[in-house]
C-alpha cells in the first residue's frame, strides 16, 4: 500500500533536510518500496541528531550526491553499488572520539555461511567493508550487518512463518565459528580478504550485539511475538497514520548501535 498523505510529507521533509530532490515524483511508488525509503529516511534522521555523527547522501560509486539531485533507491535485491546511476547510499561519520565511518544501504543481499544471499531491506555496514568491494567492480558483503530491517508492507498480523524466515537469514549470515578464509570477522567481503567487526560464540550474543528486526504496517501473531522475544529481533509494527511511535522506535534503534559502535567493531 501507498505512504499516507502525512508520512510522505514526512518523507519529502527528510529528503529535503539532507539536500536532496524532495518533489512528489522522488517518493517510490512501487510496493514496498515506499516504506522501505520512509524507514530508511526516519533511521538517517535519527543518526543525523546524534552529538559528532555526520551524515551526507552518496551515489552508488561512494560520491557525495549533489544538491537537489534525486536519491535513488533500490528496485530490489542487488550487490553493492559501485558506479553514479546505481542505487544510492548514506555516509555516516563520527568525528570525536576514534573516527567511524558507516554506510547504510537499501535492498543489499548479503552473503551467508551456505554461500546462499539474503537480502536486507535496509542494513548499516562498516564503510571498510563496501568500500573495498566497491574497488573491486562490485560483490556482496558475507556476513552480519550492524542493523538489518525488514520491511513489510502488509496490514495484516505477521505469523511465526514470517519470523522465522527473517531468522533463518539471520542464522546463515551470523558467523559464530571459525571461518576458512583469511579473516574472520562478523563482516568481510565475499571472499575473507577485509573484514570488520567482532563474533560472539553464541547465536543469541550476535543477534543481540546489534539491531535485526521487522518492521510492518500491521502487527505480530503471538508466535512471532514470543519468538521474536527469545532471539532479540525488533518489532516495529502498527504504524499510525502519525507514525510517531514507529518514528520514535527507529531513531532510538539506530541511536543505540551508534552509541555502542567501538564495541561492535
Amino acid at each position: 500500500m501507498a505512504l499516507n498523505a502525512r508520512q510522505t510529507r514526512q518523507l519529502r521533509a527528510l529528503l529535503r533536510r539532507l539536500s536532496a530532490a524532495h518533489a512528489i515524483s522522488s517518493v517510490p511508488g512501487g510496493a514496498g518500496k515506499a516504506l522501505e525509503a520512509w524507514a530508511f529516511m526516519t533511521l538517517l534522521d535519527g543518526a543525523r541528531q546524534k552529538p559528532n555523527w555526520q551524515v551526507s547522501l552518496r551515489q552508488g560509486d561512494g560520491s557525495p550526491l549533489p544538491h537537489g539531485s534525486p536519491f535513488l533507491f533500490s528496485g530490489g535485491p542487488a550487490s553493492l553499488s559501485h558506479a553514479i546511476g546505481d542505487s544510492c547510499f548514506a555516509r555516516l561519520h563520527r568525528s570525536g572520539g576514534t573516527p567511524r565511518t558507516l554506510e547504510l544501504h537499501h535492498g543489499l543481499q548479503h552473503m551467508g555461511r551456505s554461500d546462499a544471499r539474503h537480502e536486507w531491506d535496509i542494513a548499516l555496514l562498516p564503510e571498510e567493508v563496501p568500500q573495498h568491494i566497491r574497488a573491486g567492480n562490485g560483490g556482496y558483503p558475507r556476513g552480519l550487518p550492524f542493523l538489518g530491517i525488514e520491511c513489510k508492507d502488509k496490514a495484516k498480523s505477521g505469523d511465526s512463518d514470517e519470523m522465522r524466515q527473517t531468522l533463518a537469514r539471520m542464522f546463515d549470515l551470523a558467523h559464530v565459528s571459525q571461518l576458512r578464509t583469511p579473516v574472520t570477522n562478523r563482516i568481510m567481503d565475499e571472499h575473507g580478504t577485509i573484514g570488520v567487526g567482532k563474533r560472539w560464540p553464541t547465536y543469541i550474543q550476535n543477534f543481540s550485539n546489534g539491531v535485526f528486526g521487522i518492521l510492518r504496517m500491521g502487527g505480530f501473531q503471538r508466535g512471532a511475538r514470543e519468538m521474536s522475544d527469545h532471539y532479540v529481533i525488533s518489532r516495529f509494527g502498527q504504524i499510525t497514520p502519525s507514525a510517531l511511535a514507529t518514528r520514535q522506535a527507529l531513531h532510538s534503534s539506530i541511536s543505540r548501535v551508534l552509541d555502542r559502535i567501538d564495541e561492535l567493531y
